[in-house]
């Protein structure tokens, strides 16, 4: 007789068209559902908008409003409960929430961590240390944690807020879709997919970009897919670059085909980065991809393309010109990009590596 499918509670504070969603997202829409009854708790968004589209059960909740948010997540969980039940929170808030419930039910729990590496930055740098320190007291209510690099998974090693006993890297997946890539550099046409945060970098390639300028040996063109509370402040940048005229923002959108087919340089000019799902795309898109050296961004990209020192917009005017200038980089790079990407950072891949680890804790 077949058991019982295993009930996973999924705990996340965001709904934005942003990579912790998309990636719950995709893993949802892959289950296998002969197996796994999924149950989202998550706010009103992008997220939300389509698991209702597609039938899932969902509990809409705002982490952030009203009083007594953990007794209310505890009470939504109790609910829920069945004797194969998971809860799976993604992200920290999530990740406080739930393991905070869980006190009470001490039931197998996934945490999934998107954000810390050495290199991660919280706005308020006073936030920081109390942000780890009750991750690692909650720990105690995680049977265990991902993470989704190797750059994660170090740092929470290093803090000691998990072990190797009860972490792991699984690697987000990438829902690669068909497009024609651009061959004609003239202009040259730079991508770059963001969050207009200050961590993103955005200002460095704004200089890169009106060094170039200044050089005038190629038009160069950048379209920037991306919004948040930096965009008057990166708009008035480019002003006073003379760049203005130089750059497309393209705001937030789902459907990025036509923007892929459009560029002949991807560019990740972050500060920080846990993963660069972005990068991971252009790399399956055989696109160029010049990246910094922060975070998880050396792991992912590995030797298929440029890395620079994050910050420095002088090497991102040298890398950028060794790729317009060098097609033996740009045809060598993008097919040790596409064999990476195609093998590392599938959803397949992501799907069955957390499938694998449900049926492992729910048999423990």
């Amino acid at each position: 007789m077949r058991k019982k499918k295993i009930k996973l509670i999924h705990l996340i504070a965001d709904s934005g068209f942003s990579g912790g969603p998309i990636q719950l997202l995709r893993l949802i829409e892959n289950l296998d559902k002969s197996y796994f009854d999924s149950v989202i708790i998550a706010p009103t968004g992008f997220l939300t908008d389509r698991l209702k589209k597609e039938g899932f059960k969902l509990l809409e909740f705002n982490y952030k409003k009203g009083l007594f948010v953990s007794r209310k997540i505890r009470n939504i969980i109790q609910s829920e409960i069945n004797p194969r039940t998971i809860i799976h929170c993604h992200g920290v808030q999530a990740g406080y929430f739930g393991r905070t419930a869980n006190k009470k039910f001490r039931i197998p729990l996934v945490y999934t961590e998107h954000n810390w590496t050495k290199d991660y930055k919280l706005p308020q740098n006073w936030r920081a240390p109390i942000q780890l320190r009750m991750m690692k007291r909650l720990s105690k209510y995680t049977t265990f944690t991902v993470c989704v690099s190797r750059a994660v998974q170090e740092f929470l090693l290093r803090k000691k807020i998990v072990n190797l006993e009860n972490s792991g890297v699984i690697y987000n997946g990438i829902d690669f879709k068909k497009v024609k890539k651009r061959t004609n550099l003239k202009p040259v046409v730079i991508g770059t997919i963001a969050s207009l945060h200050k961590r993103k970098g955005l200002i460095f390639l704004f200089e890169a970009l009106s060094k170039l300028k200044k050089k005038g040996e190629n038009k160069i063109i950048l379209k920037i897919v991306g919004k948040g509370p930096e965009e008057v402040f990166l708009k008035q940048h480019s002003v006073d670059l003379g760049t203005n005229f130089d750059i497309q923002w393209l705001g937030v959108r789902e459907d990025l085909t036509d923007f892929w087919s459009n560029i002949n340089i991807y560019i990740q000019p972050s500060l920080d980065e846990s993963f660069g799902m972005a990068v991971g795309e252009a790399m399956g898109y055989k696109i160029p991809v010049i990246a910094t050296t922060a975070g998880a961004l050396p792991e992912i990209v590995g030797d298929s393309g440029l890395l620079v020192e994050p910050g420095n917009s002088e090497n991102l005017v040298r890398a950028i010109e060794n790729v317009i200038n060098n097609k033996t980089i740009r045809e060598e790079n993008v097919q040790k990009a596409y064999e990476r990407a195609s093998k590392e950072f599938t959803v397949k891949r992501m799907v069955r590596n957390y499938t694998d680890l449900y049926i492992a804790i729910s048999n423990i």
